[in-house]
């Protein structure tokens, strides 16, 4: 079963933010961990968003599985999926419009810095969630 994320960027305004859709293991011990090890610099993080919908996150967008191309409707006809970043007002939109596409898990990047936030929680450190987990203080 898929565990659901977004993954966004605040962008140079320190308002909007380009935000994608990551399917496979939107949790933080996984993504968030990726995230933090290997998307750590603002260049890294825009090519990633710019490259799209995400099946799975690899350690590099070489080995990363984008989401995109056709997918076959159930009358048999093919519909191209538009899988691009999509540009919002400000995190709480993005976090509403991912929300209501069952996103359990909500990464961004905001001046150096990965925060994330699930469903039930506000914006927090993604280093501090991370060092949480590694103390079995908190779920993955």
């Amino acid at each position: 079963m898929a565990t659901r994320g977004m993954i966004g960027m605040v962008q140079a305004d320190g308002r909007t933010i380009k935000a994608v859709y990551c399917h496979w293991d939107g949790y933080p011990a996984y993504v968030g961990n990726v995230l933090q090890h290997h998307y750590n610099s603002e260049a890294e993080v825009v090519a990633l968003i710019d490259s799209g919908d995400i099946s799975t996150l690899g350690d590099t967008l070489s080995s990363t599985e984008f989401i995109g191309g056709y997918k076959v409707l159930n009358n048999g006809e093919q519909t191209e999926v538009d899988s691009a970043a999509q540009l919002f007002a400000n995190s709480n939109e993005a976090y509403d419009y991912y929300k209501s596409m069952w996103c359990e898990w909500f990464y961004k990047y905001e001046d150096g810095i990965w925060w994330v936030r699930s469903r039930d929680t506000g914006w927090r450190s993604l280093a501090g969630v991370l060092e949480d987990i590694r103390e079995g203080i908190c779920e993955s």
